[in-house]
């Protein structure tokens, strides 16, 4: 699936508002894995991955795209347990030089206030103060007057506040972490089933090219194709040309197809796929064990299956291109198109 602009973190905006967080954990970890530019992306995407270290790495991607996105700010604060965001320093405010006047005038009037005070109380203490006698060689004596030493008040300086530093930088989580370990919450067995609007029933086949196991939960957030057939009537067969013809034109967007070979071995579905020229993921159910979670219904069976593994459509028989074709750009419209 191409995502080629903003659309897929409205669409996750959605999924969020509905309740459907494992949808949008999907979606959003796609998105950021081709464009890991979006800073919505990466905080809506903190607010779906579990514990702190998960949370902190998206958003510090986030703040390292926009510093100053407020909700990535306050959500990152409350997770390091800061009042929130990068602390300011306080100016300090500088003192008016006319309150350092006032000041000394108040001071100067006090002053004098006791002097008077003295002077009426104590005339000889003043007189001790204010005058000191001086002797000449002679008799008479003079006297001459000392004035008092001046006043000089020093202002007190307002320590400046020291700033808080903006909180270091958490050490990166590797992308593959947040993916791998992310649980979503499980599903209950009565929403799986074979039928329209519940969860495709998961297997585990083995492929018929390699030793790999395929898994539909590997294929969480994609849309998928699934078809089971069998080699019983030469329409099984013809079948696949027609699915062959869609892998075509539709892997390239995104699409994901699977074909289900039932009660039938691995060699036998080897000779059939050289001899057709297929080469779309083929898989065997010798015993047909994962075709009776689909309910063992007629084959070919096609199951259509959105991004969130819920079914969107079940057909039985033989299908034509045009119909197949329309399934799947329905399939790959439902996937793309959010409304806000």
């Amino acid at each position: 699936m191409e995502f080629r602009n903003s659309s897929d973190v409205v669409y996750a905006e959605q999924l969020i508002q509905e309740g459907k967080r494992r949808e949008a954990f999907n979606v959003l970890s796609e998105f950021v894995k081709r464009d890991p530019s979006s800073v919505q992306a990466w905080y809506l995407l903190s607010t779906l991955v579990g514990g702190d270290e998960k949370q902190l790495y998206c958003l510090d991607r986030a703040l390292k795209l926009d510093p100053n996105h407020r909700q990535a700010r306050e959500r990152f604060a409350g997770i390091k347990g800061l009042p929130g965001g990068r602390p300011k320093a306080k100016p300090t405010k500088k003192r008016s030089s006319l309150g350092i006047v006032f000041l000394l005038l108040v001071c100067a009037i006090a002053g004098v206030a006791g002097m008077g005070y003295v002077a009426v109380s104590q005339p000889e203490l003043v007189n001790s103060i204010l005058f000191t006698p001086t002797f000449t060689a002679s008799s008479t004596s003079t006297t001459t007057f000392t004035p008092p030493p001046t006043v000089t008040l020093t202002p007190s300086l307002t320590p400046r506040p020291t700033a808080s530093p903006f909180p270091t930088e958490t050490p990166v989580t590797p992308l593959s972490l947040i993916y791998s370990t992310w649980t979503p919450a499980p599903i209950s067995q009565d929403d799986i089933g074979p039928a329209v609007g519940l969860y495709a029933p998961d297997f585990d086949l083995k492929s018929v090219t390699s030793s790999n196991r395929i898994r539909l939960s590997n294929y969480a957030g994609k849309p998928v194709v699934l078809v089971f057939w069998s080699n019983d009537s030469a329409k099984g067969i013809k079948y696949l040309a027609a699915i062959e013809k869609l892998f075509e034109n539709y892997n390239s967007k995104g699409l994901v197809i699977l074909t289900v070979a039932v009660k039938m071995e691995a060699e036998a579905v080897l000779l059939i796929r050289d001899d057709e020229g297929l080469i779309f993921t083929m898989a065997v159910d010798p015993n047909g064990k994962n075709h009776a979670l689909y309910g063992n219904l007629e084959l070919p069976l096609s199951v259509f299956i959105g991004k969130s593994q819920k079914i969107k459509e079940l057909r039985v028989g033989l299908l034509s291109y045009e119909e197949l074709e329309s399934n799947v750009q329905s399939l790959l419209r439902e996937q793309v198109t959010a409304t806000p």
